[in-house]
């Protein structure tokens, strides 16, 4: 069939009526969201490559309808619990998984119950994150969760700690991966939590970013007071809250005392 041909059918009567058609049915059944049944029924697939307007609301209520309101909102602690940066770096344990931050997600919520494939709980975050932005902002972290995942994997999830920013201070670039997650302990005032860190880079200037400071040829440096997370670097693999940071000198007080 020539190119011609081809394009004359494609833009047809039949063939443009036929695709309004579809593109009015996926329409309806999203329009029948309070429809459980609807809702049960529709695709993900189309709703993610739809380019209907779908207000918060009524995408709530169709993850849910998917999820259960336990998957959905225990999906949203793992969404905010797991920095975007992860997603830069693969996971050598799960192949099947194209990045550490969708394993990271993908265990929290099959200790909670859950259980997706790759392909599709990543349709599930790109949802979430991109339609329902303050159901993300008000999530409520389910540490039981955590702590059972850490538990069973070889993978710190409690805690994951990342650079505070995702672009170069000095040029402006996006940030890559420098190295893979690391196993670090984060001591706080109720008692050390086993932690991941991750640590990005910027091709373009050479600057090392971590979680509290950044380095460049001349030195190293603080992140400005308006980013710098409430932490203190002891060492490569031991961070402090600094809530607990701040009580350390007058507990050595305390101690001269005793003796």
């Amino acid at each position: 069939m020539s190119k011609r041909r081809r394009g004359q059918e494609l833009f047809s009567r039949e063939a443009v009526i036929a695709c309004l058609k579809e593109k009015s049915d996926v329409r309806e059944n999203i329009n029948k969201v309070v429809n459980y049944r609807s809702t049960k029924s529709l695709e993900i697939a189309q709703i993610l490559n739809g380019k209907d307007e779908i207000s918060e609301e009524a995408m709530v209520f169709i993850l849910a309808s998917k999820l259960t309101m336990k998957g959905l909102l225990t999906l949203a602690m793992a969404v905010n619990h797991v920095p975007a940066p992860y997603s830069q770096t693969g996971h050598k344990d799960r192949e099947d998984y194209p990045n550490t931050r969708l394993y990271a997600i993908g265990v929290i919520m099959k200790k909670a119950g859950f259980t997706f494939k790759a392909c599709l709980l990543q349709s599930y975050v790109t949802l979430l994150e991109t339609r329902c932005p303050s159901l993300l902002s008000s999530y409520c972290q389910v540490f039981d969760v955590l702590w059972k995942a850490t538990e069973d994997e070889s993978f710190n999830f409690v805690k994951m700690m990342a650079p505070p920013v995702h672009h170069c201070l000095d040029c402006k670039q996006p940030l890559s991966v420098n190295n893979k997650p690391t196993k670090v302990t984060l001591f706080t005032l109720q008692g050390p939590i086993p932690s991941t860190k991750l640590r990005l880079r910027c091709r373009e200037c050479a600057v090392q970013y971590g979680v509290c400071s950044f380095s460049d040829k001349s030195a190293e440096h603080l992140y400005p007071k308006s980013m710098r997370p409430p932490l203190v670097e002891a060492s490569n693999v031991c961070y402090l809250e600094k809530g607990l940071y701040k009580w350390i000198p007058s507990f050595g007080y305390e101690t001269l005392n005793f003796l």
